[in-house]
């Protein structure tokens, strides 16, 4: 499970959270009780859809967190949904060290860009349905296993359908919800500077 690619990725997870997540003290203790709430509720929704491909809140919510509370709540509700959900639906594995990684990222980058309208949440929400996905397919290489263009382009052809929908489900959901998630996050838990 651990080679350099592995610990790679979970360094560039570290590094999110100890360069974004002290920025979570600003938020308070309510602010880190719903990063924690959002973290269980992400978790289990992506437990509870594991049989559904592409069907992904887990994103939503990590977006959300990182929108309404800053990066560094994004970047704790990422690295939290991933080792919640992987307790929950299966246990851990190689590939839940990039779940950890993207999600943090994705956290991070929600709360870098939380100044834009929702309809750009909504597209870079769109964006990263595919750009999990395609990343997530790579974790496989870790294993030992050769890697090859064609091998991986064909890989990320027959998971188009999971991505997209996972893409869709993302935008849709920042679109219908976002605004008034965003403002009931930061009611209840503040946010950071």
């Amino acid at each position: 499970m651990f080679n350099v690619t592995n610990i790679a990725v979970l360094c560039v997870q570290l590094a999110l959270l100890a360069v974004f997540g002290p920025g979570i003290r600003r938020a308070g203790l309510r602010g880190l009780i719903i990063v924690a709430l959002m973290a269980a509720l992400s978790a289990a929704g992506s437990a509870a859809l594991v049989s559904f491909p592409g069907l992904q809140p887990s994103s939503f919510i990590v977006m959300m967190c990182g929108a309404a509370l800053g990066p560094g709540a994004g970047a704790l509700c990422g690295a939290a949904t991933a080792l919640l959900a992987r307790l929950i639906g299966g246990g851990l594995g190689p590939w839940a060290l990039w779940q950890g990684a993207l999600w943090c990222l994705m956290g991070v980058i929600a709360g870098l860009t939380r100044r834009l309208p929702f309809q750009a949440h909504a597209g870079i929400g769109f964006v990263w349905g595919f750009v999990f996905g395609w990343v997530m397919n790579l974790w496989w290489y870790t294993l030992g296993n050769p890697f090859s263009w064609a091998a991986y382009l064909a890989v990320c052809a027959a998971s188009f359908t999971s991505e997209l929908a996972h893409a869709l489900t993302n935008g849709a959901l920042m679109l219908l919800f976002g605004r008034r998630l965003k403002r009931l996050y930061e009611k209840y838990g503040g946010a950071e500077a």
